[in-house]
Order: C-alpha cells, then structure tokens, then sequence
C-alpha cells in the first residue's frame, strides 16, 4: 500500500489512525481486516504508546551514545582523500540549499573546518520531486576496514515470520540518522557543497558509510535482545512483530514499545502497519499459511526484454536468482545461458531462440509459483535428490496438518568441469552431501527421509566408507538423522512437478556400456580387526576407491569373499553389467 509516497509494507487494506488532534493529525494505520475487538485494543495501545513515532525530526532525539556510535577506525598506512570538486546546474543547487537548511535544523549536520577528509555530495531526486543528499563515501569506505558483526540470515527471518496469525510491520524513522556519529570521527564525513553552501559534517550516521548497517543491527540486537526470536524479526530497521495467537499480539506489542520507549527509539508511523495478516518482508510475502514471491519481483522478470549483452544476462538472472528457493532445478532452467556467462569482451551476443525457450519457460513457472512453508516443529521432513549429466537438485518438503505435502525449499546447481566426470554414484552422493550443507539450519534438528529411486544414497549412509571423496562426504552426513526411502508411488502435485524437472529420479539407473567395468578386492585381517578395500573403475575410466571395516570376526579368506560379494553388490546397484573383476589371489 502506497501512501503519500511513503510505502507501507502490508498486503491488507489498511484504515488511519489518528494519534494526535484534529487540528494537528498524526497518522498511522491498522488493518481493515482485523477483527473490532483486537483493533481496538491496538488503536488503544497505538495511543498509550505514541511517543515511540516521531512525525518529524525534531521528535527524534538519537540514541545514547553509551549504547551505539557509529566508528570509523582507518586502515593502517591509508591516506586522507579530499575529492574534486564537482559541479551542478542552478535548480539543482536551489534543491540542494534546500535539502541541507533541513539537515541543518535537525541537527544532522554542522558547519566543517580543516577537514582531512572531503567527500562530494549526490543529489538523488526522489518520485515526490523532493531530494535525497548522498555522498560519495568511496574513498573514505576503502580506507574503513570491515566490520564483521554477523547479520541476521534472512531466510531463517522470513521462516520465523510466516505462520503467524496476526503481524505488525515497523519501520524505524530515518534509521541510520538516529545513532551519533562518535565524536572523533565526524570530521571523517564531511562533504563539499556546491557554490557558496560551504562543506559540511554529519553528526550522526548517514546513508553510504562501510558498516552503517552492521552498527545499526549491532543496536537493534543490543535494545531486542530478549524478544528477538520469541516474537519479533528485526533486520537492520525493518521490524516485524508477530503472534502465534491473536490473543497474545497486544503484550507482544507493549512489551515492544516499553523497550522502545527505554531506549528512545523512534518509529516512522506512516511506514508501520498494525494488525495485518500479511505483508512484505525482506523481498517475499509472508503470511499463516507460508511465503509466497512477491508479486513486483514477478513482474520485473515478465516485464525484462530479451537481453542484448552479458551485463543485461547477468542483471536478469540475479533477479530470477533471487527467487531460487521457489524455483524447482533453476540450475536445469539456466543451464543455457552459462556459455553466454563466459562469453570473453570481444566474442559477440548471439541470444538465440533456445534461449528465448528457456526464458519463456521460467517465465510461465513464474505464472503460478509455488507457495512455501518454513517447517514446524515435531514433523519428519522429506528431501528428494536427484543429478544429471550436468546438475545435482533437491526438494525439501514436510506433511500439513491435513497430510498434504508443501514444498519448503527447492535447491540446485550445476556440476564444475571436475564434477562433470564424475560418476553417476558420486553425483548421486555429491547431491545428497550439497543438499544437506546448505539446508543445515532446516534439516539438523529433524528426522529426515531422504527420497530416491537407486538405493546408491543407502549404501552411503549404511556403510562406514573412510576414504575417497564419498567418504568424506558420508562422513559429513553422520551428524544428521537422515533415513534412506526408496522413491516409490507419489502423490500430490509438489512432488509431481519436482519429478517432471527431475525424470531421472522417476527412472531406474542403468547404465548400459559396451565398455566394461573394473573391480579391485582385497580383504585382510590384522590385530586391530578386519577390513576391506575395493577399486571400482568406470567405463569412462573413473576410479572410486573404498575402504571398510568389518564388524564381526573373520578370517583372511571371509574377508576376501566379503570384499567381492560388496563390490558386486555396489555394481549391481550401478547397473553394471559388464565386469572384469581382479583380485589378488
């Protein structure tokens, strides 16, 4: 919902709340749809706590500097940058006057002198025709080193968000200005006006520098931390506040504000919405029933033209890349485009109608996407696999209440060159393997059922291999609870799409050669126990080697005939048909 220009990030309709007179109206929204008994309660709340908005900038006094300042510490044997002055046309100077009179009066700014450090101002024209100064902190960025306080991951944000029944969305009032400056760095911001304006300094943190946005969810952390993950996300200066139970939302809300209170932190009431059932955040529509793709991400995509060179190619898949997690075997969709990717800046840009196909195809996925669930707490989750010549892929999915299966993630990539060669066990492996790494925060504190035609993933998990590249993985893949489930009989259309993407997983692996395979067996017995060692040689002349450890006493020979019933075992369950097996004896 847009109001006078200022987005409002929620998915109901929205009705005013009025929190201060009628001569002097201060505006803030609630949802139309929510029920008279809850919406009272917050306009009432909204009202108690009014004092946590700001309006304007005198209405927002700062953060402590005890709690948050924002430093600019210099790497060693880096230099002041005093950059060239620029210049503009006379009605944009005339804006820019205007635009720091107004800092000036808030106090964001104060005159400079004898700064080492000079930057230049950006006038960016805002849609409303008023203007936006940024300055270009380029030089005085490469000379900050990194602050490397973790961020939030906002896909684990956007999971904890959905499946709330009722939301509050917040925004913080000009954010980054809230927090000061510390007092021997701000002649480090000062930038040149042009004309007569003079140069000026920022007092409190502006928009452009290196780690604004770490210092701010460094404060944000600092204020919320107790309530962070009971109910409420925040991410940098969005927040939201969300209930299970309507019930609880108004507690959640005045346990929100009495911090916020505390602190001095100020909200911008045009920006918030009270009471909604969904709305935006980070990029994706959350709501009880899950996450779906926000609709203006779908239209940026329907609406981009063929792309006419790399740059263009590049831009359009990070859009489409964005919305990876909706999208099952993207890698497949895409694969086309790679050999555009690695076009070199002389070779031309042939888009060609396979291309056209394929954006096509994305395009009407995206018709119709998926809507997605975080998983909840209690069920099994299922994780299908599948690779191919040129891609590995999986699908993460869980049961609802009513037993109906929902897609929770979709994941993919395509092999490197090394990859390419391996075989089909280990790409079946090395899905399995990337599957679980990358969906670790999902997977680790679940039972999972790991879904495949070919019994290969069994084997990996069952058999303690201690060598080669496949070891290394199914040693990685102790730590999870994983159980291997033949893919049989499916049912539900989440699992008949991932199969039409994915019709090897729908096939038998046979892989039929005129070439023969080769098998390698030994087996030895020694004081610390037994074990044996098998070579499989591919057709394609691909060696895998496995080391194991028997469990029961035996014999030199028992061991020998274990090692050949394995391997003939592992080659059965490849398709082999045609084997030359070697031993030493």
């Amino acid at each position: 919902m847009e109001n006078n220009g200022l987005k409002v990030e929620s998915h109901d309709p929205l009705e005013e709340v009025n929190l201060g007179t009628i001569e002097k109206r201060r505006i803030t929204y609630v949802s139309k749809l929510a029920e008279k008994s809850v919406k009272e309660q917050i306009v009432q709340v909204l009202h108690e706590y009014k004092d946590c908005f700001a309006w304007d900038y005198e209405e927002m006094p700062g953060l402590d500097r005890n709690l948050v300042e924002h430093r600019l510490p210099m790497i060693l044997g880096k230099k002041p940058v005093k950059q060239n002055p620029r210049r503009f046309a006379p009605q944009v100077i005339e804006k820019i006057k205007e635009e720091i009179e107004r800092l000036l009066k808030a106090k964001f700014i104060r005159t400079s002198r004898y700064a080492d450090w000079v930057s230049n101002i950006v006038p960016v024209i805002k849609k409303n025709g008023k203007m936006r100064v940024c300055i270009d902190f380029r030089d005085l960025n490469a000379a900050t080193p990194k602050d490397a306080y973790p961020m939030p991951i906002a896909e684990t944000m956007i999971d904890v968000v959905a499946g709330n029944e009722i939301l509050s969305l917040l925004d913080g009032y000009s954010g980054y200005n809230q927090i000061y400056i510390a007092k021997n760095d701000v002649s480090k911001t000062a930038f040149r006006c042009p004309g007569a304006l003079g140069t000026y300094e920022w007092v409190v943190m502006p928009f452009g520098l290196k780690n604004a946005g770490a210092t701010y969810q460094r404060a944000m952390n600092l204020i919320f931390h107790d309530l962070i993950e009971k109910f409420m996300q925040v991410y940098i200066d969005d927040i939201v506040i969300g209930s299970k139970r309507k019930v609880d939302h108004i507690q959640h809300l005045k346990l929100s504000f009495e911090r916020m209170r505390k602190h001095g932190l100020k909200m911008n009431p045009l920006k918030c919405a009270f009471g909604v059932s969904a709305g935006d955040f980070l990029g994706f529509v959350v709501h009880q029933k899950g996450i779906e793709i926000d609709k203006n991400k779908t239209r940026a995509i329907m609406e981009t033209k063929p792309p006419s060179n790399k740059k263009e190619l590049q831009s359009l898949l990070g859009k489409i890349n964005f919305l990876r997690r909706f999208i099952s075997n993207l890698s497949g969709k895409t694969k086309v485009f790679s050999p555009l990717l690695r076009l070199k800046k002389e070779e031309e840009f042939r888009w060609d109608e396979n291309h056209q196909k394929a954006f096509e195809e994305i395009k009407n996925y995206l018709i119709n996407p998926p809507v997605m669930v975080p998983p909840s707490e209690g069920g099994k989750l299922k994780l299908y696999v599948s690779a191919n010549d040129s891609t590995i892929a999986g699908m993460l999915s869980q049961d609802d209440e009513n037993g109906i299966e929902r897609a929770i993630y979709y994941i993919s990539r395509m092999l490197v060159e090394a990859e390419i060669r391996y075989t089909p066990l280990e790409k079946l492996c090395l899905s399995l393997y990337y599957a679980c790494t990358k969906l670790k925060h999902y997977i680790k504190p679940y039972d999972v059922f790991v879904f495949c035609r070919n019994n290969v993933i069994k084997y990996m998990l069952s058999k303690p291999i201690l060598h080669s590249r496949v070891g290394k993985w199914a040693l990685a893949l102790t730590e999870y609870s994983l159980t291997f489930v033949p893919l049989k009989a499916t049912k539900g259309q989440v699992i008949a799409d991932f199969l039409v993407d994915h019709s090897n997983l729908n096939e038998q692996v046979n892989y039929l050669t005129t070439k023969s395979w080769e098998l390698f067996f030994d087996g030895s017995k020694h004081e610390l126990g037994a074990g044996i060692g098998l070579l499989i040689v591919s057709p394609g002349g691909v060696p895998t080697k496995f080391l194991l450890r028997m469990k029961s006493e035996c014999s030199n020979n028992e061991t020998k005939y274990e090692a050949l019933i394995t391997g003939l075992k592992l080659l059965k369950d490849l398709g082999a048909r045609n084997i030359i097996i070697r031993g030493d004896s």
